[in-house]
């Protein structure tokens, strides 16, 4: 087994030092180190926000906080601005970085190519709509200039890059004078009139089809309306192995847009027979998105990245890693798992993928085990978005302690799943030149 283990995880090494050369990925890398330090800010405020200052958060439903909390209006618009200028403007940063990370590997003008790639996103962003005379409209389509627009962004920032490689004249060390910035303003002229052209027109062509933009129609291919399946685990399944494969990639909350078609009614039945009958077991459909993937899937976040911080914390050395754990716990307990994603990170990280996908998948299967054969009623009772996940099946379920020791189980068994590619990702740092904790 060791043997077995040690061939997997010198290929899996060798795979990720490919990946790390390449030009594209250093750029991506720098980018995430930059817009890392917004990404923990907005999302702690994100956190503390969506579970405490609001009336449908975990924390404030259950100590109302909103009644007795002096000036709490004032500190959930102080969240709400701190929010709205670190991550709902996140990928307009994305964009300027990864274009000028990826144009300075091609030798060119750098600075152009990031203001570039910035306005671009605007472009591809813009809202058509707002046109319209009796239209009240936002002139932007801000959902998709924040987390949900990362990976159009990085696309943009290297599509950036290569034509500013093709396009641009090269840099020359020359005399810093007049002609020197006149001409390397116009050197920028073509490259940014052909990245105009280009996503003007793909914006225009977009707005043919829907008005939600490039990116809205790129999620839109990821929206499914109900499915109906005798085997509904197996669908299940496939699903968080899709979603936790996109989201390896960047793409963010694919399962979130699946998620209403395939589980509106059989939320709204579970629920009926449970209040009827004063108890989850016996319902008319105890195998649901809801139930496994809600329950048992996401700790944290997807990827069951909870698990993810727990093993690093017990498992690495890394300096750099452990950091990251510790700012991630507090957004991570009401599931929210971006520092995890851009920090370490686990996007583009084909060490930290295979767990990430794996875990949520092993975790649904101990939890449709003991739903199954009827160990354990199903939760079925809805909970605020932010109930920290390992509660979340023993609340749903109304208290039932059998539902809180599957959980427990699921967290090990995850955590153990976790623990030896955490190891491998610090071997790839210390070929990387990360540092380790002395001790």
């Amino acid at each position: 087994m060791n043997t077995i283990w040690l061939g997997f995880s010198q290929k899996l090494l060798k795979v990720d030092r490919y990946i790390k050369k390449s030009f594209t990925y250093q750029a991506i890398e720098k980018t995430f180190a930059i817009i890392l330090p917004f990404i923990i800010i907005g999302s702690l405020s994100m956190a503390l926000s969506s579970s405490v200052f609001s009336k449908q958060g975990f924390f404030n439903q259950i100590y109302d906080i909103s009644s007795w909390l002096p000036y709490e209006d004032v500190i959930k618009k102080v969240l709400e601005i701190i929010n709205t200028v670190t991550m709902n403007f996140i990928a307009i940063m994305t964009a300027f970085l990864s274009a000028k990370y990826m144009t300075r590997s091609f030798k060119k003008d750098e600075q152009i190519a990031g203001f570039t790639g910035a306005i671009g996103m605007l472009v591809l962003n813009y809202n058509l709509a707002s046109f319209t005379s009796d239209s009240n409209q936002e002139t932007f389509l801000m959902q998709d200039l924040g987390i949900r627009g990362i990976f159009i962004s990085l696309i943009l920032g290297v599509f950036v890059g290569y034509i500013f490689k093709w396009f641009s004249p090269r840099n020359k060390q020359e005399k810093v004078d007049q002609y020197t910035f006149i001409s390397r303003g116009v050197g920028g002229l073509l490259p940014l009139a052909i990245v105009l052209g280009i996503l003007i027109g793909l914006t225009l062509l977009a707005s043919m089809i829907n008005q939600m933009g490039v990116n809205g129609l790129f999620y839109s291919l990821f929206r499914l309306t109900e499915i109906k399946s005798k085997h509904l685990i197996i669908t299940i399944l496939f699903l968080a192995f899709f979603n936790s494969i996109l989201s390896g990639i960047g793409i963010s909350g694919p399962l979130g847009i699946m998620q209403g078609g395939l589980d509106d009614t059989s939320i709204v039945s579970n629920l009926s027979y449970a209040l009827k009958h004063g108890t989850s077991f016996g319902v008319p459909f105890p195998i649901s998105i809801h139930t496994i993937y809600d329950s048992f899937g996401s700790f944290g976040g997807t990827g069951m990245t909870m698990s993810l911080i727990i093993a690093i914390l017990v498992a690495s050395k890394n300096k750099n890693s452990r950091k990251i754990a510790k700012f991630s716990i507090i957004p991570s307990f009401v599931n929210i798992n971006f520092p995890l994603m851009f920090g370490l990170p686990v996007i583009l990280n084909p060490i930290l993928m295979i767990p990430f996908i794996i875990s949520p998948i092993v975790s649904m299967l101990i939890g449709y085990f003991f739903i199954y054969f009827k160990w354990m009623p199903p939760a079925v009772y809805n909970l605020p978005r932010t109930t920290p996940a390992p509660l979340m099946a023993f609340l749903g379920t109304n208290g039932h302690w059998s539902a809180l020791f599957v959980s427990g189980i699921v967290l090990v068994v995850t955590v153990l799943i976790y623990i030896p590619f955490v190891k491998l990702n610090n071997q790839a740092a210390l070929i990387d030149g990360g540092d380790l904790d002395e001790k």
